[in-house]
């Protein structure tokens, strides 16, 4: 079956971490230029925005579109300034924690091979760190039709390695070189499931070979930046086993996923010594020069490796940051105050990563209470955000989701003095970190509720403010879309207005230009068109609205909300129409969003 999968979760990483622990080896990466941005490697926009930075000249006759194209550009840079400019970056780069991440599931057997769109030889370092050599192919220079002769583990270079990588000088190159790699790209899907990440498959000649090669008979997850899959991968996921893992960085992403297969951190950071005594060991005598003899030089260095190892392994914070624990950090600090030890918090530098700590602690309690539908949870998380602002007074995150928190329980409550404190959590988060457009969005939608609670069109108003201002910030966000026109809707149904309701629509369908196919969106819509057939009598918006709720249902089977708005829309149809069967499909939506709603209640308390 197919998994519908956005932004990701802890259970997403869960269930992809078990799935690479069953499958015995059998997974490849395929990565591409998302996978090194944290090391100091740009992406193709950033070399494209310094070549024009360097070579304004050049660009002056080239077509718009041309001049934002990377293979376009590069080609007015002859390889001599090609590769000073390449190589300026890759001396520069450091080892980034995503290709440690993966360095480590190399070693601990979980990944069969890297293939790679990338230049650098970050994933190469991060392997020698942690005392792993690969095999390495470089397709770009010597791409073979057969992959029998390739000794995994392995990394694979499509494009070539360093300043001097392979650059296609029209497309008929790169169409050809393609070509060249159908046999590579084809053997992905030979028993092997797929990770695809840093990878967009946007603008290349490789993504429709992934579109051919993959039959559905593995797992492919791909592991996207976007919260929402672009268009272009719309067929591909339709695909049985495919899976979209959404709102991913690189580096947080593969932390998650390497703590949860139990190989993070890796022993050279987590015990140093113990690493390289290891390493060491591996070490042949010297030999003495002039004499047939030979001596261990490194014995004494051993020794003194072993005597110091304990004091060289992680302290306590730093193995509560790498493990993702905060709550180690939290229980040490409450027992050494307890016992009148303050040096545990004298010791450290500052106080920003106990801060982080309660931020972390608080954003699970606050997930966990989402599952659980929990009121003392949320409880619990407002007091850790609390403490994770006294303890860094500027942390605008922890204050945005303290706003976030204290909403969810103003909306349980119905609560305005809670929803006052939301408000002015969002206002101090937008102070310390102005114009973020997630603020402005969480701001908006507590005003939206507050609205709704109050009746009150000045705090609708005020709501799509917000909204407005988060769009102007990032252009065409869905979510943004999707709630500037609930409050535009609910701020219709206040002043029975029908160009605001024609409002409400025109920004839910923007909302699903850039994210198709949310069932949200559908049931949002079709309200808003339920609500302005009622108040124009206009049997054709009804049905419009009876089709997004079908859409809905379609794309999300079962939800009680989506049946009962359905079966309103069709009782007001069947009223204007005076209909028997209109009434009874009526009926028969109520009847079904009654037992689906039972069920839930059942498992939740199961």
């Amino acid at each position: 079956m197919r998994a519908e999968m956005t932004k990701y979760t802890s259970e997403d990483v869960a269930e992809l971490a078990n799935t690479i622990q069953q499958a015995e080896g059998r997974f490849i990466f395929l990565t591409g230029a998302g996978m090194s941005i944290s090391a100091g490697i740009p992406a193709a926009q950033g070399i494209i925005q310094e070549i024009h930075q360097k070579f304004p000249q050049r660009f002056d006759r080239m077509d718009a579109k041309s001049k934002w194209d990377y293979s376009a550009c590069m080609q007015k840079l002859p390889p001599s300034e090609r590769k000073r400019l390449l190589s300026a970056h890759l001396s520069a780069s450091k080892i980034n924690w995503a290709h440690i991440a993966l360095a480590g599931m190399v070693k601990a057997n979980l990944v069969k091979r890297v293939v790679t769109f990338n230049f650098d030889n970050i994933l190469a370092r991060a392997c020698g760190l942690l005392g792993q050599y690969l095999a390495t192919y470089d397709y770009g220079v010597a791409p073979n039709e057969r992959t029998d002769f390739i000794a995994d583990p392995s990394i694979v270079h499509l494009h070539g390695q360093g300043p001097a990588q392979v650059m296609k000088n029209s497309i008929a190159d790169a169409e050809n070189h393609a070509k060249k790699l159908e046999p590579l790209v084809a053997d992905l899907f030979a028993d092997n499931h797929l990770i695809v990440l840093g990878y967009s498959g946007r603008t290349d000649h490789i993504f429709p070979l992934l579109e051919k090669y993959y039959t559905g008979e593995t797992h492919i997850y791909w592991i996207g930046h976007r919260e929402e899959p672009e268009d272009h991968l719309t067929s591909l996921l339709k695909r049985d086993y495919c899976h979209y893992l959404g709102g991913a960085d690189a580096d947080r992403f593969m932390i998650d996923l390497a703590q949860e297969l139990y190989c993070f951190p890796p022993e050279v950071i987590a015990d140093p010594a113990s690493h390289l005594i290891s390493e060491l060991a591996e070490v042949t005598p010297f030999p003495l020069e002039k004499i047939d003899a030979s001596k261990d030089i490194l014995s004494g260095t051993i020794e003194r490796l072993r005597e110091h190892q304990d004091s060289l392994k992680l302290t306590l914070v730093q193995s509560a940051v790498l493990l993702g624990r905060p709550e180690d950090i939290i229980t040490q600090n409450e027992d050494s105050l307890e016992y009148g030890d303050r040096k545990f918090l004298e010791s450290k530098k500052d106080s920003d990563i106990h801060a982080w700590a309660h931020f972390s602690k608080g954003y699970r309690l606050s997930k966990s209470s989402e599952k659980a539908n929990d009121l003392e949870l949320l409880i619990n998380a407002t007091a850790e955000y609390s403490k994770a602002v006294s303890l860094k007074p500027d942390f605008a995150e922890a204050i945005n989701n303290w706003g976030i928190v204290l909403a969810k329980q103003a909306w349980i409550q119905q609560d305005p003095s809670l929803f006052a404190q939301a408000i002015e959590k969002f206002q101090r988060a937008n102070q310390i970190k102005q114009d973020d457009p997630g603020t402005l969005n969480n701001w908006g939608n507590t005003l939206s509720d507050l609205a709704k609670i109050k009746q009150d069109e000045n705090l609708f108003l005020q709501a799509c403010e917000k909204y407005q201002r988060a769009n102007q910030l990032r252009p065409d966000s869905p979510g943004t879309f999707n709630n500037w026109g609930n409050s535009l809707a609910n701020l219709a149904a206040l002043r029975q207005d029908e160009s605001l309701f024609v409002q409400a629509i025109e920004k839910y369908e923007r909302a699903n230009q850039r994210r198709e196919n949310h069932p949200g969106t559908f049931n949002n819509w079709g309200n808003a068109l339920t609500n302005l057939a009622k108040l124009m009598q206009d049997e054709d918006l009804f049905r419009q609205a009876v089709e997004k709720f079908e859409r809905a249902n379609e794309l999300s089977p079962d939800d009680p909300d989506t049946f009962q708005n359905w079966g309103n829309a069709l009782t007001n149809l069947a009223k204007l129409k005076q209909d028997e069967d209109l009434f009874k499909l009526a009926i028969e939506k109520f009847e079904h969003a009654n037992q689906l709603t039972q069920n839930r209640s059942s498992a939740l308390e199961e």
